[in-house]
């Protein structure tokens, strides 16, 4: 008799998914650098999957924090991406300058 996996259907396997670092595991950073963080994670998702699949919720398990933590750094998703054009504008003009 073949053995079947306890707990799961037939045909159904356990799928890995992402969530980010387990609660309470996440070093503490101040907010400027939370914010960095959130920016350069949308820099990468947006890299992946372009600016229409960066979603609120992809940015905070991307980052490791709830949804609503992403909402004390940034007060909507405009904002969020305001501080992506600007970081990318300083780290151009940086490049320029050198």
């Amino acid at each position: 008799m073949a053995h079947r996996d306890q707990g799961h259907p037939p045909g159904a396997e356990p799928v890995a998914v992402r969530t980010g670092p387990v609660a309470g595991t996440r070093k503490r950073l101040s907010s400027a650098e939370r914010r960095r963080e959130i920016v350069l994670a949308v820099i990468e998702l947006a890299s992946e999957a372009g600016p229409e699949g960066v979603t609120t919720q992809a940015i905070a398990d991307r980052v490791g924090v709830t949804h609503g933590a992403l909402f004390r750094h940034f007060p909507d998703k405009g904002a969020i991406w305001a501080a992506v054009f600007d970081w990318v504008g300083e780290s151009l003009g940086a490049a320029i300058d050198a």
